[in-house]
């Protein structure tokens, strides 16, 4: 090979390491722009928003085009100066359904369920129409992913908006007027008791009981919907323990049945504790509720006491009922929401699961823990477990 021939073959060949450089540079940059954009959109707060950062993104690519989106609400158009006119948006439906990839006449337009982009002016270099043909695919991607996060959003939030709804609904429409109702039965069986006919008494009885029954569970729909929602707060705060089990006792006896039902508190009357007053009675009602549909001689015994370990004291408060033990597959049930009754080893309850199942997350808010087991001979025990702080 003469010399000549030699430099014009090392003159192409550094021609074609140019090219190669250039071509590795510029992909190196098309995957910085899209690197980027895919960093930054599950940031992107709106469908608007995320439209003017792939146009944005495109810019950086050296292109111009427009963008569709498929939001909740409808479809939208956004171009490099905000809305499309209709013979360019017209232009963009026209292709939503030809393909993932449809490119002709100079123009690319890449199709994604719910986000589509369509590029007007493309170079003339086939190799440098490929680089962008894959950029741009990763980049849709990348928008398509956000756009359906953004549709999940919205969903929540009119999900929790409906929900909402629903509990204020229940407060004021159901809540409200059962107070009153519980109200005039519990006047009428004070005023008119002893001159009534058992019939009458036993309707009137009824009538509370049930009424009871019903507010108790709309209150614990409303409670489980402010747990959900970490609306519900633990204040703490020293209290006699003895006093709250007295009054619990006192409030559970209004809709269980007094005459069958013997509650047996065996509690230290000087027993203190820090915790919040009002969710341990309302967790130690529903505990005796429970164990008051459950009881066969309709003997409950309920105790407390302190238990000290080396880091910390623990409040224990047991419920025991005298029926026949509960099975271990009901027993690991019983604390889930809206538990199945139809199971024949479980008693009937008539608020769904909702109470043990909030009673739980009470005790839970507290730091403690809450089990039901067996008792040695026979009946159940409801045992919970509360640390001091």
């Amino acid at each position: 090979m003469d010399a000549a021939t030699e430099v014009e073959s090392l003159r192409q060949e550094l021609a074609s390491l140019r090219q190669l450089t250039m071509t590795v540079m510029t992909s190196n940059g098309d995957m910085g722009v899209v690197v980027q954009f895919l960093k930054n959109s599950f940031a992107i707060p709106s469908y608007q928003a995320l439209g003017e950062a792939l146009i944005e993104s495109l810019g950086q690519l050296g292109l111009k085009g427009a963008v569709t989106l498929e939001t909740y609400t409808g479809r939208i158009f956004i171009g490099p100066e905000g809305s499309l006119d209709i013979e360019a948006a017209s232009a963009i439906k026209a292709d939503l359904l030809t393909g993932r990839i449809v490119e002709r006449d100079g123009v690319l337009q890449i199709n994604y369920d719910s986000a589509s982009l369509r590029v007007t002016e493309l170079p003339d270099n086939e190799e440098r129409i490929g680089q962008l043909r894959d950029s741009l695919a990763l980049l849709m991607e990348g928008a398509e992913a956000r756009v359906k996060s953004l549709i999940m959003e919205e969903k929540a939030i009119e999900a929790r908006q409906s929900k909402d709804e629903f509990f204020a609904l229940m407060s004021n429409e159901l809540r409200t007027p059962l107070n009153p109702i519980i109200g005039y039965a519990t006047r009428l069986e004070k005023k008119l008791g002893s001159e009534l006919d058992e019939q009458y008494r036993t309707v009137i009885r009824s009538i509370k009981s049930n009424g009871e029954s019903l507010l108790r569970l709309v209150n614990h729909i409303i409670d489980l919907g402010k747990l959900e929602a970490g609306e519900i707060a633990v204040n703490r705060r020293p209290f006699n323990v003895s006093d709250a089990i007295t009054y619990s006792i006192i409030k559970a006896e209004e809709f269980i049945d007094r005459d069958k039902t013997n509650i047996v508190k065996q509690v230290d009357p000087n027993l203190f504790f820090v915790a919040d007053p009002p969710r341990i009675i309302d967790i130690i009602i529903s505990l005796l509720a429970y164990s008051a549909q459950a009881s066969d001689n309709h003997i409950i015994t309920i105790t407390a006491s302190l238990e000290k370990t080396e880091d910390t004291d623990n409040l224990i408060v047991e419920v025991q009922d005298d029926s026949q033990a509960f099975s271990e597959a009901y027993k690991t049930k019983v604390f889930e929401q809206f538990a199945n009754r139809e199971n024949v080893d479980m008693y009937e309850s008539n608020d769904l699961g909702i109470g043990l199942y909030l009673t739980k997350k009470l005790v839970e808010l507290h730091g403690g823990n809450i089990t039901l087991h067996n008792k040695m001979k026979k009946g159940n025990v409801f045992r919970m477990s509360l640390p001091s702080f």
